[in-house]
């Protein structure tokens, strides 16, 4: 049974890299900045100095790593907030954004082979297994035409200026709303009590929107 579980190890792994990155970008400033202490000291202000060749070469590097794990980074918070969060987009646009971010990957490569190719690789070769929590549905599953409390939790309660209470509710995580075959429209009826016993009822019909997963309803 796919689980959200399963993308534990590969986040690790991805946070791995990002955090190794930042730590050698500290460790390149860290150098650059000893060398211009040095150069201040010696009072050289000559950058044909092989003080200054230094200090140039060393600039260079640290600017590249800093761009390199920025962009690492980003690409990992990317993965780990919103293709591998379990709330999120549908399998498809999961796996579209989930191939950028391995092409992204590879197109940096070069700058670190070491350590971004072992990443790369296992987000590429594990794509479909790691998606997968994606594709079923792993909270509440409620069949058209039954009661659709299951699916859904109250966001919350007000008075308006007729004096009457409105109360808003949202999906469940993970719910899922499995529709007939041919049908294009559900019609939810909601009733609400409160603490004084009043009832009040509404009815909305919904349209269900072309998607794989059938996830979402427009209005």
């Amino acid at each position: 049974m796919p689980s959200h579980a399963n993308v534990f190890h590969i986040q690790r792994q991805c946070e791995g890299l990002a955090n190794t990155l930042a730590r050698l970008v500290k460790g390149a400033t860290s150098r650059r900045r000893t060398l211009q202490a040095r150069i201040g000291r010696a009072g050289q202000r000559d950058p044909d100095s092989e003080l200054g060749v230094q200090l140039e070469l060393a600039r260079h590097t640290a600017a590249r790593a800093s761009c390199l794990a920025r962009d690492i980074r980003t690409l990992v918070q990317w993965l780990r907030h919103d293709f591998l969060a379990l709330a999120g987009p549908v399998l498809a646009t999961r796996q579209e954004l989930f191939d950028f971010v391995v092409e992204e990957l590879a197109r940096r490569e070069p700058e670190d082979a070491r350590r971004i190719r072992p990443v790369r690789v296992a987000l590429q070769n594990q794509r479909d297994d790691l998606l997968a929590f994606a594709g079923v549905p792993n909270g509440n599953l409620v069949p058209a035409g039954t009661n659709l409390a299951g699916l859904f939790d109250v966001a919350r309660s007000e008075i308006d200026a007729s004096g009457s209470v409105r109360t808003t509710a949202d999906w469940v995580i993970g719910g899922a709303l499995a529709v007939p075959t041919g049908k294009h429209s559900v019609t939810i009826n909601a009733s609400v009590t409160n603490n004084a016993g009043h009832t009040g009822t509404t009815k909305s019909i919904v349209a269900v929107s072309n998607v794989t997963s059938g996830r979402d309803l427009t209005p």
